[in-house]
């Protein structure tokens, strides 16, 4: 697991001004810093390459990258791991030599030297790489398949510049204009969706993306492509528990492959208390960590502490409180190198930072509910619309905004994905700020598969996961220099849920598989309970904060596009929509204010 940047270019590139550049990310790999420069390619470009290794697989200085292949006089630098090196070493080894002990860095540059981008259909694991052929005039860049990994980058006809982190990028090419229409999409979805970034000209590699550049002349894009489409794997065939079972005790093995010991995320709920079981019962050691609140409402302690004694686990919580999440807000909102606006960030955050006092790794339980039906949005969307209800949607066009987004009338809407993306975007506030909405989630995430569960889960997949929930849990990590690593986000495991006849196993009783598997060992109210998330009480937060917000806002600078009464009527009517509104707003402008600084 690391961080890095690096530039192509004809001109000479400045060292230290690359090295105030990757400032920025450090905190991705603290063990070792590396500086790499070449010359590459026909046309004699320069090359300035740096790296942040954490290092986790392979410990030897052997295993430091940027690693250059003696046999091919490629070059590789990476971000994450790849969980069955082992295995493609072994097939590897008949046409290469190795210079490491069990580097997965080394198998993928092998990997990627002998097969070129197919070989990635081999990998299991995270990743975001850059691969440079210098002999072929070529330099790859490839986002695991459903982007854990960030990699953004820069181009023009005379240089290429890229990095795992955006504010790195942007200090680097000095690319601080503000894309107007991607701060709309960040105000209505919480997020700026790739391949777009809030600047105008840096650009985001989409998950599973593959994009080859060329250098023999201008530097120019050849081939931009998708190599794993898991809406080719939708098929109706028979669920069998024992086999979802076996995929998942499999996938978390697979994340268990380290040199250093492994943490586990409990948060007392259905998918991390799996993961638990799931260690327990192949017999690794439970090393697990939860955030409790002092607020009963985001408590989770009665759970949580359940599954610590069941499976004998080495146990560390922290509660929050309104003191230390005071403390936590700007560092936590500081750890995002992209605007992001859901206030979980706030309690990953801590719970990170906890984690990585004592570990490098932790296992977290992203991705159980876009596996198995778990947020309330995807019931809803299938439960049956009566006609008053129905009647209710139609309100939608003259509901005041600043009363909230309408989702509570568009949920009951008969169209499924009109239902379904209501809770996840917000057109009502794009106009109550006099701004035109430009794109809508149903229009860019959502495509009819002709099975309407199937349809819905792939567009969990191309949007939340990814690009909320993937971005989310790697910068509150990764800015605290720990590894996650997610059982429920292995590609084999989707691809045999996605295979098989699931909408009677999870609808309208959401993620039964992982229910049967813990039914033995808790109670009904255990299992059944109402899900509760991840959060911390935010609402609260922002209107005991008004004044500091108001001033951050009033003096900041994205004030000259806000309305003062816009602030006033969101203060005025106090909602958990209206906080969010405040939050997401407060954010933006940390954010620009931490760039333009």
């Amino acid at each position: 697991m690391c961080g890095y940047i690096g530039e192509i270019s004809l001109k000479p590139i400045n060292k230290d001004f690359l090295i105030q550049s990757n400032l920025c990310q450090v905190c991705r790999g603290p063990d070792e810093t590396k500086y790499l420069e070449k010359v590459v390619g026909d046309q004699n470009y320069n090359l300035s390459l740096l790296f942040n290794r954490l290092s986790i697989i392979d410990l030897s200085e052997a295993a430091s990258q940027p690693m250059i292949s003696k046999d091919f006089g490629t070059l590789i630098t990476f971000n994450g791991e790849v969980y069955n090196h082992s295995e493609l070493r072994k097939a590897l080894e008949k046409s290469c030599n190795f210079e490491t002990n069990h580097s997965d860095t080394e198998v993928l540059l092998n990997g990627l030297s002998l097969e070129g981008p197919k070989f990635l259909n081999k990998v299991r694991g995270q990743f975001s790489i850059v691969f440079i052929d210098p002999k072929n005039n070529k330099v790859l860049m490839a986002r695991d398949r459903l982007g854990q990994k960030p990699l953004f980058y820069k181009y023009s006809k005379n240089s290429l510049t890229f990095s795992t982190n955006l504010k790195s990028l942007v200090k680097q090419t000095s690319s601080d204009t503000i894309d107007e229409k991607q701060v709309i999409n960040y105000l209505n979805f919480g997020v700026v969706p790739s391949p777009h970034t809030i600047f105008k000209n840096i650009n985001k590699v989409k998950p599973s993306n593959t994009i080859v550049f060329d250098l023999s002349k201008d530097i120019k894009i050849i081939e931009d492509s998708i190599y794993w489409e898991p809406e080719s794997y939708i098929n109706n065939n028979d669920f069998d528990q024992k086999i979802f079972i076996e995929k998942f005790k499999e996938s978390l093995e697979y994340r268990l492959v380290s040199d250093v010991p492994v943490s586990t995320f409990l948060s007392g709920g259905l998918d991390s208390s799996s993961i638990t079981k799931g260690l327990y019962e192949i017999d690794a050691e439970v090393n697990t960590f939860s955030v409790t609140h002092e607020d009963k409402k985001y408590d989770e302690s009665l759970w949580i502490n359940q599954v610590t004694k069941k499976y004998e686990t080495n146990h560390t919580e922290i509660q929050i409180n309104q003191d230390n999440i005071d403390n936590q807000i700007l560092n936590a909102i500081n750890s995002l190198d992209e605007p992001y606006s859901d206030p979980s960030v706030i309690p990953s955050f801590v719970l990170s930072q906890i984690i990585s006092k004592k570990y490098k790794v932790a296992l977290s339980g992203d991705g159980g509910d876009e596996l198995l039906g778990g947020y309330k949005r995807f019931q809803n969307s299938f439960q049956n619309k009566n006609h008053f209800k129905n009647l209710a949607s139609k309100m939608y066009t003259i509901y005041p905004g600043y009363l909230g987004s309408g989702s509570n009338l568009l949920m009951n809407s008969k169209d499924q994905p009109t239902s379904y993306f209501s809770s996840l975007e917000d057109d009502k506030f794009i106009k109550m700020l006099g701004l035109e909405n430009n794109t809508s989630l149903k229009g860019k995430f959502y495509e009819e598969r002709g099975d309407s569960f199937k349809s819905l889960m792939l567009a969990e997949y191309s949007f939340f996961l990814s690009e909320m929930m993937c971005l989310k849990i790697d910068r509150t990590s990764m800015s605290n220099s720990l590894e996650v690593r997610s059982p429920f986000l292995d590609h084999k495991l989707i691809e045999y849920v996605l295979s098989s006849k699931m909408s009677d196993i999870v609808i309208p009783n959401a993620k039964q598989p992982l229910k049967k598997y813990l039914g033995n060992d808790f109670s009904h109210e255990f299992i059944n309970r109402k899900k509760m998330g991840f959060s911390f009480n935010v609402e609260n937060w922002v209107y005991k904060n008004k004044e500091f917000i108001n001033d951050t806002l009033n003096k900041g600078e994205i004030a000259y596009s806000i309305d003062p009464n816009i602030l006033k009527k969101l203060s005025i009517y106090k909602s958990r929509i209206n906080s969010h509104r405040i939050w997401k707003l407060l954010v933006l402008e940390i954010y620009i204010k931490s760039i333009k600084n």
